[in-house]
């Protein structure tokens, strides 16, 4: 299992002790792992302190490649995960400008980047994930947007978003049939429908998501689960739950369930 840095920090800040302290007391829940934004790797010595022996998952960013690709951008990118001992980076490669008819031209320019970076990633053994971004202008919002990119790029992975794919109007098993044979990570997102204290999303369909717990939520997760330990999937169950009201609770909520259908 492994967890968001986000979280662990937020989490630290509303029981208010220290990154580190936290981290210590996320161990003890059995997981051995953070998922972290790039953006959030300022000081290498200090995360490593942090993260009290903890591995890192994956390490995520954020691209504005409908517009430019930099090689030094993605390089830096390599660099932090090949010094923290990630062995895969998650790429968001843009959003969409909202003028339909740029649409095409900026998708193919996404991809043209994205063939960039998976070959200047492969070269340092490093791993390319994309995710099912929920955003109206992402290119990557759905498995049908997703699968441009991977048919495209066939060295390309999928970190599979269990809560995104309901954004979009897609049904996560459904989402799941058409991706599975790319999946080699796993964001265990729930959402639930039920108004509570955390922050309201709303849908590309006009319907109100709020954040939860995992195994909390109205998604199928256990089934999701299921169906990737029976296709033999062995890699990371990464928690998330960004908004949620206690964040602390939640990844005890969370690993103590996961921790029953994982093993």
């Amino acid at each position: 299992m492994a967890v968001f840095y986000h979280h662990v920090r937020e989490a630290a800040r509303q029981q208010e002790i220290s990154i580190s302290e936290m981290m210590s007391r996320v161990k003890k829940l059995g997981i051995d792992s953070i998922e972290i934004d790039l953006n959030d790797v300022k000081d290498s010595e200090t995360l490593q302190a942090e993260l009290q022996g903890m591995k890192i998952s994956s390490v995520y960013g954020f691209y504005d490649w409908s517009h430019r690709y930099e090689e030094k951008e993605v390089m830096h990118h390599i660099n932090i995960a090949k010094s923290l001992g990630a062995d895969k980076i998650m790429v968001t490669p843009g959003f969409y400008s909202g003028e339909r008819n740029r649409m095409k031209e900026e998708r193919d320019t996404m991809i043209a980047a994205m063939k960039k970076a998976v070959l200047l990633a492969r070269k340092y053994q490093i791993m390319v994930t994309i995710e099912d971004f929920d955003d109206k202008l992402s290119p990557i919002a759905d498995a049908y947007g997703m699968n441009f990119f991977l048919e495209e790029i066939p060295e390309l992975k999928v970190t599979f978003d269990v809560g995104n794919f309901f954004y979009s109007g897609e049904t996560v098993l459904e989402a799941y049939t058409k991706l599975g044979s790319r999946v080699q990570h796993v964001h265990c997102k729930n959402r639930s429908f039920k108004k509570n204290n955390g922050e309201e999303k709303i849908s590309a369909l006009g319907i109100p998501l709020y954040p939860c717990a995992v195994g909390a939520g109205d998604l199928p997760m256990k089934q999701i689960i299921h169906r990737l330990q029976d296709h033999g999937y062995d890699g990371y169950y990464v928690i998330e739950h960004f908004g949620v009201e206690d964040y602390w609770q939640a990844i005890c909520d969370s690993a103590k369930w996961l921790s029953k259908e994982i093993n």
